[in-house]
């Protein structure tokens, strides 16, 4: 019989289970997994990636009431007309043309409302936005103005400018004289002309940097997180075609990239390769030619016979100026980017097992078996795996691998699983496969904190456990050869409102998501996989609110899982070696079923003579006394815990990584007080000196 954890002091039999022996042990048992991020691209209304605060700033969207849209639309205002131009153009494929009647008239782009509130933009005093565009006019000297939209949705411009009739740049600041929201921003004519724009751009000039064309917020945070690698995917991403990854429209030095609809793979790249994060792409199901990709969907002869495009992306990355990719990469300005990275890894679309909308997947005919379903994916990935490898600018440290999902889901060696039917035809192409780590499946908007909590710290043994029986099934069905695993996708979430993407009326599920409970869970679970075999794991997602690890721009607080994420990234050094725990008790979980979890989980990585000793108490509400009995030198402690599990950094950066410098002193034994329900990571030394590099990283820096 299970009985869910109560908050008492009798929840552990006696005082003498809370003192906990670690007995530690040098023998490897995987590198440290590497720990990345998902991103996506858009403007930093929505996820704070990009600088752009224009939608479709090339004006590449399909024509609507005359203005190209893709993403919000434009309004006109006044007596004018407008029309897309497909035969003048700066970049892309189109301009927009504009037809002033009877001046003065404007146009703009403003925001009605946003996908996740409070996600909003406020224009200060002392801030100052500038707006950049192609423009020419078949009237020399006809005038133009640039402004920026407030919350009554006026437009409040800047000086006018002659222009040309001949394309050419024009620039305008806009500098607040008061606070208010800004909801976009204007371009007004005042003359009766005729006018063209193009490249449209808007920006906060001291939130641009300069070596991405980015958020400067944005990869001031991904630098203090140092992730090994950044994931380009989501859902999103699968029904965009190759060119749509290949656009290239301006250089740096005339403002920042368009990020419509994702970002392009050369920003993308720019951003890994400054960070100092090894590429995670996403390959669309959509990568086909011109005509197949407008499908919307996959059939029969695209799962079999249309691949090529995602072997021209591979010559994009790696092939020299020989091939015609390569070349045209080289045209774009960039070297092969294969060379800047140590590993890139290619990921065959997004969720393709059987994605939400029932799109892009496996099963294009609907109503099919999972049997046809994975026999159409052995094809769809067999087919790509040998055009990718075969293609000259495939190169020795790039990767291909298939889209996975929970470990247990279709393992069994039954027609239609995975190890019956996909690995056994695609084992000897691939060289990973991916899961996702999401958790915390079973939580009602009923259940107690106690259990939501204890369940959370229980899956790192459950998820343990079931990642080694799927790579055990797994090389079983490969002959005996094992595959890299690896997380495209993972956070701790549960229904109830985790998914609810309105911030206007969270739910409290919601606040549990992004709580310190779940953040000390993330450490756990993640380092729990990592000794499972994981060897890279991207947590889902950077920015935002809904599973974010930053909240909303532009105040881009970091949340309690930033600083479970740099737990590792930041503070773990070295290969997972093996340790034995005893004492400090256990408990039967009910909402995993998970019976004799320990309270005390230990995780050590040791590179040379230093270890860092990852400890996680997964009791609540007690404390844990841990005994090393080694002759080691405490040279420093990181502690992620806090009083209030349910604490957020929703309002402000209550929750941070404590580090402690310690004395360096050797003894044996080493003593550790464990907060309840806390991570800790021990830095020791066996010589009493650490390395170089060894110290511990500020965490508690104001936001910027």
């Amino acid at each position: 019989m299970r009985t869910a954890w109560i908050l008492c002091s009798t929840c552990i039999a006696g005082a003498a289970a809370a003192q906990t022996t670690v007995t530690l042990d040098d023998t490897v048992i995987a590198p440290k997994a590497q720990i990345g991020l998902g991103i996506n691209g858009g403007g930093s209304w929505y996820n704070f990636v990009g600088a752009n605060m224009i939608d479709d700033p090339s004006f590449e969207g399909a024509e609507q009431d005359g203005f190209a849209r893709d993403g919000w639309p434009w309004g006109p205002s006044g007596d004018l007309s407008g029309a897309v131009d497909v035969t003048d153009f700066v970049s892309g494929r189109q301009s927009q043309r504009i037809v002033v009647n009877t001046a003065p008239a404007h146009i703009g782009q403003g925001r009605v409302t946003l996908p996740q509130l409070p996600h909003v933009m406020t224009a200060t005093v002392g801030q100052t936005f500038r707006i950049k565009a192609m423009i020419k006019s078949d009237t020399a000297g006809a005038r133009v103005r640039f402004g920026a939209m407030d919350d009554g949705w006026q437009c409040r411009f800047g000086p006018e400018q002659p222009v040309s009739e001949s394309w050419a740049a024009y620039a305008g600041n806009y500098t607040p004289t008061s606070t208010h929201l800004l909801r976009g921003f204007c371009v007004g004519f005042n003359d009766a002309a005729t006018y063209w724009l193009d490249n449209l751009v808007a920006w906060k000039v001291d939130d641009l940097d300069p070596a991405t064309g980015l958020s400067a917020t944005f990869v001031a945070r991904l630098r203090e997180l140092a992730p090994a690698s950044l994931r380009l995917g989501g859902l999103g991403v699968n029904g965009i075609p190759l060119e749509s990854y290949l656009r290239t429209f301006w250089d740096l030095d005339y403002g920042p990239p368009a990020l419509e609809p994702d970002l392009d793979l050369n920003t993308f790249l720019r951003l890994c390769r400054e960070v100092g994060a090894n590429p995670f792409i996403c390959v669309p199901p959509a990568f086909s030619d011109a005509t197949h990709w407008q499908l919307g969907d996959l059939t029969d002869d695209v799962i079999a016979n249309v691949y090529v495009d995602h072997g021209n992306l591979v010559d994009y990355i790696g092939g020299d100026a020989t091939t015609t990719y390569g070349a045209r990469r080289e045209a774009a300005g960039f070297a092969r980017w294969d060379v800047q990275f140590d590993a890139i890894y290619f990921e065959l679309g997004n969720e393709l097992w059987g994605t939400p909308d029932d799109h892009w997947d496996m099963d294009p005919n609907g109503g099919e078996d999972l049997l046809t379903q994975m026999t159409n994916y052995a094809t769809y990935c067999s087919r790509r795996m040998t055009e990718m490898k075969g293609r000259p600018g495939w190169r020795a440290n790039m990767k291909v691998g298939f889209a996975g999902r929970s470990p247990t889901t279709w393992i069994g060696n039954w027609p239609g699983s995975y190890d019956h039917t996909l690995v056994p035809a695609i084992g000897a192409l691939t060289d990973f496969s991916t899961i996702d780590l999401y958790y915390g499946d079973g939580v009602t908007g009923t259940d107690p904190d106690a259990s939501i909590f204890a369940a959370l710290f229980a899956n790192a043994v459950k998820h343990e456990r079931e990642i080694g029986a799927m790579k055990t099934a797994f090389r079983a069905a490969n002959g005996g050869v094992d595959i890299e695993t690896t997380v495209y996708e993972g956070n701790a979430t549960w229904g109830d409102g985790s998914y609810q993407s309105d911030l206007t009326n969270p739910t409290p599920q919601y606040f549990k998501s992004v709580s310190l409970g779940a953040a000390v869970s993330l450490v756990d679970v993640y380092a729990a996989s990592n000794r499972a075999g994981l060897t890279v794991n991207n947590h889902f997602h950077y920015g935002g609110n809904i599973w974010g690890a930053t909240g909303p721009y532009p105040a881009v607080l970091r949340k309690p899982a930033f600083f479970a994420l740099k737990v590792f990234t930041r503070h773990l050094d070295g290969d997972l070696v093996t340790c034995t725990v005893s004492g400090g008790g256990s408990w039967n979980d009910a909402l995993t079923g998970e019976d004799a979890v320990p309270y005390v989980a230990c995780y050590p990585y040791k590179r040379g003579a230093v270890w860092s000793l990852l400890l996680v108490n997964r009791h609540l509400t007690e404390t844990r006394q841990v005994t090393l009995p080694h002759l080691l030198a405490p040279m420093s402690r990181t502690t992620l815990a806090g009083a209030d599990l349910n604490a957020n950094n929703e309002a402000g950066e209550t929750i941070t990584l404590t580090s402690t410098p310690l004395a360096g002193v050797l003894q044996n034994p080493v003593t550790e007080t464990l907060p309840p329900a806390s991570a800790v990571v021990l830095v020791l030394s066996e010589t009493g000196e650490p390395l170089p590099d060894s110290g511990p990283e500020p965490d508690a820096a104001p936001a910027p």
